[in-house]
């Protein structure tokens, strides 16, 4: 396998739009578990996604954020997502999916605001036959 160059651009975040900010801090913290890493008032927080970080963008006015938030969607790799579904829904998450797929079980979540967050637990079987560069974990 060929060295891999090193990107050129890093990923400081992705962030989603909020309608209000206190719930969406509470869901990503506590719901999620997700640290805070820097709150500014109402008008940005970040948390802790392990390789890179959530943030959260007040909309206008608080106008409420369209299904799907109309922007990207934050995926997880995880060890056991049919688990991690139950715990989330537990504390409250709403589930919206979960599927099973060749590459592993699969979901989604949406967060209060509509915002799409999508989670993988990758086959082992099937990221080494499909040598699935899967991102390292930070320590």
């Amino acid at each position: 396998m060929p060295k891999r160059k090193r990107p050129s651009l890093s990923i400081g975040c992705v962030y989603y739009y909020v309608a209000d900010m206190e719930r969406a801090v509470r869901f990503y913290t506590r719901v999620l578990g997700l640290p805070l890493v820097v709150r500014y008032d109402d008008f940005w927080a970040e948390v802790d996604a392990g390789s890179t970080r959530i943030g959260l963008h007040p909309t206008d006015g608080g106008k409420r954020v369209k299904p799907g938030g109309g922007g990207g969607t934050v995926s997880f790799y995880v060890d056991d997502v049919k688990a991690l579904m139950r715990k989330l829904k537990k504390a409250g998450a709403t589930v919206a999916m979960i599927a099973e797929s060749e590459r592993g079980p699969m979901a989604l979540v949406h967060d209060p605001d509509g915002n799409w967050l999508h989670f993988s637990e990758f086959d082992p079987a099937w990221v080494k036959q499909a040598k699935y560069p899967l991102p390292k974990r930070r320590k």
